[in-house]
């Protein structure tokens, strides 16, 4: 099932450095669309389930996500995020029913259960809450500007430790 997600965000046009965001509680498909998209070079951007609608609609919106895939129990999240990131319904993917999402199995239909010919490492992308000194995302405090920089951790250990004035 893997692999046939990977193909199929492949087939909807996303390429490594790309955005997929989820909205999706602990559960199979989430994990499987982790793992879809992570080993064609895509971030990660999970959107916890607590967030309001106008919340997750800043994070899809700001992470560039080419992907929204949600489960049924967010609908009104999902739909707000949907609408005011201009998402279209071949964007937009339910565990459920959510109109103007296309169902999740939808992923899955014609794709090959082979890898996908070019694997590239792929990653999360964060966000945090607003707090009292941060504008609320760890992406912009980090500055990751592609997926996994090969042998690079001392580049964001060195950002956090400038940002934050501390000894890492």
């Amino acid at each position: 099932r893997v692999n046939r997600i990977s193909h199929a965000l492949q087939a909807l046009g996303l390429h490594r450095g790309d955005h997929v965001a989820l909205l999706l509680p602990n559960a199979l498909e989430w994990i499987e669309s982790y793992l879809a998209a992570t080993q064609i070079g895509l971030y990660v951007t999970p959107i916890n389930w607590y967030l309001t609608g106008e919340e997750a609609a800043y994070i899809v919106e700001n992470c560039d996500a080419r992907v929204l895939i949600a489960d049924v129990h967010y609908a009104a999240t999902a739909l707000q995020a949907a609408r005011e990131a201009s998402l279209a319904e071949n964007q937009c993917y339910t565990v459920g029913d959510i109109p103007g999402f296309s169902p999740y199995e939808s992923l899955l239909a014609g794709q090959p259960e082979t890898p996908p010919d070019e694997r590239s490492a792929g990653t999360l992308m964060l966000y945090t809450g607003p707090g009292e000194e941060t504008d609320g995302d760890l992406a912009e405090k980090v500055d990751i500007s592609s997926p996994n920089p090969p042998g690079d951790e001392s580049r964001i250990i060195r950002t956090l430790s400038q940002q934050e004035g501390s000894r890492l």
